[in-house]
């Protein structure tokens, strides 16, 4: 007997990127065309939720979600970890800024990655947490360092640096 679930058409409709969940996509919308949602079956022996987590790479997500729910999460870890706060790349996007360009070098945008990684003004505050972390902050290690137990250290720098992007970013 296959298995069936309920998709929603709204969360499909996320994957149209991806050319492989197109199949997906247009079975939902079919099924649930009528204003209810109806169960989609794609293969023998996968259901079409199983699918839909196989091609949106679910195994990351299930990740996430293992080290999301252990966080303290509060509205500066949100604009951390999304990117959508008071940084001057995310308020020229949204139109709330002229330029994305940093305060200190006009060439480059002021992103989260900058700001945690390697903006200069931070350097002390990221040496610091460094050392109460053990690991270096960059790219290739922040999955590592949300998911440690120390990983409350990091999320202090972040909130710091995000006050302070938020202050000078006022307008």
């Amino acid at each position: 007997m296959l298995e069936t679930s309920i998709m929603p058409t709204i969360w499909l409709g996320k994957l149209r990127q991806n050319p492989k969940a197109d199949l997906t996509t247009r079975a939902a919308r079919f099924r649930s065309s009528s204003g209810s949602f109806g169960c989609v079956r794609l293969t023998n022996g996968i259901s079409g939720t199983e699918r839909v987590k196989r091609l949106a790479g679910f195994p990351y997500t299930v990740a996430a979600y293992r080290i999301i729910s252990k966080l303290e999460v509060d509205s500066f870890v949100t604009q951390v970890l999304t990117g959508h706060g008071g940084f001057s790349e995310c308020l020229h996007r949204f139109k709330c800024m002229e330029s994305p360009s940093f305060v200190c070098d006009p060439a480059s945008s002021e992103s989260v990655f900058l700001l945690l990684l390697d903006y200069p003004m931070h350097l002390y505050d990221r040496l610091e947490c460094e050392k109460r972390l053990g690991l270096a902050v960059n790219k290739s290690n922040l999955n590592l360092i949300l998911s440690c137990d120390r990983r409350n250290y990091f999320l202090e720098f972040c909130r710091k640096i995000c006050v302070l992007a938020n202050k000078r970013n006022r307008n």
